[in-house]
C-alpha cells in the first residue's frame, strides 16, 4: 500500500500536536512493527480517547502495552485483527493490571490462543474499570470464553 512509517510518523505528528483530536483511527493501513515508535507516541497521547489500530500487521505490541499501562487518556482501544500472539497477551496483560482508565479493548482476530486468553483474563479479575474485552476469533475455547464473562462480571459485582 501507499502507508509507510514516514506517513504514519506525519499523521502521528499532526494528531499529537492538535489537542482537540480526540479519536484516531488507521485501520486497513499496512501499519507493521516499523511504526512502532510513532504508534507509541499515539498511545503516549494523554488527549486522545479512542485509538483503531485494526487490521493491520502489527506483530510486537510490547511498546504499546508498556505506554497504555500509564495512560491516562484512553477510553476505547482497538488492536484487532493484526498479528498478535501470545506473548503480546501477557504485555497487554500486565499493562491492564495497572490501567485505571481504559473501558473497552478489543483484540479479537489475534493469535493469542488460549495461553493468551489466560493472560488477558486474569489481568481483568484485577482491573475494575475495564466494561469489555472483545476476544472473538482467537482460538479460544467456550470454557475460556465463559471464564473471562465470569472475570468482568467478578469485576463489578462489589
Amino acid at each position: 500500500g501507499w502507508y509507510d512509517a514516514e506517513c504514519t510518523e506525519l499523521v502521528v505528528k499532526s494528531m499529537c500536536a492538535n489537542l482537540n483530536v480526540t479519536k484516531v483511527s488507521i485501520r486497513f493501513n499496512d501499519v507493521d512493527d516499523a511504526d512502532m515508535p510513532h504508534l507509541v507516541a499515539l498511545v503516549e497521547n494523554q488527549t486522545l480517547t479512542e485509538l483503531d489500530l485494526s487490521n493491520n500487521f502489527i506483530a510486537r505490541c510490547e511498546p504499546l502495552a508498556a505506554a497504555l499501562a500509564v495512560n491516562r487518556g484512553l477510553i476505547n482501544f482497538d488492536l484487532s485483527y493484526n498479528r498478535l500472539l501470545p506473548p503480546e497477551a501477557l504485555a497487554i496483560g500486565k499493562a491492564l493490571r495497572q490501567n485505571k482508565r481504559l473501558k473497552a479493548l478489543n483484540v479479537s482476530g489475534n493469535k493469542f490462543g488460549e495461553v493468551g486468553a489466560i493472560h488477558l483474563v486474569e489481568a481483568v479479575k484485577y482491573n475494575r474499570h475495564l466494561e469489555g474485552l472483545s476476544m472473538d476469533a482467537m482460538g479460544v475455547s467456550d470454557h475460556m470464553m465463559e471464564q473471562l464473562e465470569w472475570a468482568l462480571k467478578e469485576c463489578y459485582d462489589v
